[in-house]
């Protein structure tokens, strides 16, 4: 699989039956150890909650998270299927190419269709439940297995219903 390190992937390369999409959840009481930065950036965003609503999109601070170390990636939630949702803007670099994931892309267009259902169920947990959600997640799309730390986070326009999410990425090293 070509890549421009070793920790990054594409996903327009080859794929076969070998394809496989892993997550782990942990719960929120403690992140794991080499996710530290993940770690400040739930801090970041658990101090913006009011009243004990949602942080609107403009209480939390992207550079801010992203100053922790970690890749953000911005997802607009509309009703319905979490297929559907689009991908907004990204700050930092993340697990993937830039160009796997493009502005304004729905999340049922990504390849492969497993990462892609991966993604939706995860993203469509946080934003239905209002809760946010860490996942280990390993990704083997070939020969090299990509691991990296995810943690999504809701956003909620009027602090109730989640309008957005954040997804906060680290890499880790490799196996």
């Amino acid at each position: 699989m070509a890549a421009d390190t070793d920790t990054t992937l594409r996903l327009h390369e080859r794929r076969d039956a070998a394809d496989l999409v892993r997550r782990r959840p942990f719960g929120l009481v403690r992140l794991p150890h080499g996710d530290a930065e993940l770690a400040q950036a739930l801090a970041h965003w658990s101090a913006r909650r009011t009243g004990g609503q949602l942080p609107r999109p403009a209480d939390v601070d992207a550079g801010a998270l992203a100053g922790f170390g970690v890749a953000l990636q911005f997802v607009d939630v509309t009703p319905g299927a979490a297929e559907h949702y689009r991908l907004g803007r990204r700050v930092g670099r993340g697990p993937f190419e830039p160009d796997d994931f493009e502005l304004g892309m729905r999340l049922g267009q990504i390849v492969p269709p497993a990462l892609a259902q991966a993604v939706a169920e995860d993203y469509h947990v946080v934003a239905s439940k209002g809760l946010p959600a860490y996942h280990h997640v390993t990704i083997r799309l070939g020969p090299v297995p990509l691991q990296y730390g995810r943690l999504i986070l809701p956003l909620a326009t009027d602090g109730r219903r989640v309008s957005a999410l954040i997804v906060c990425t680290r890499l880790h090293p490799g196996p």
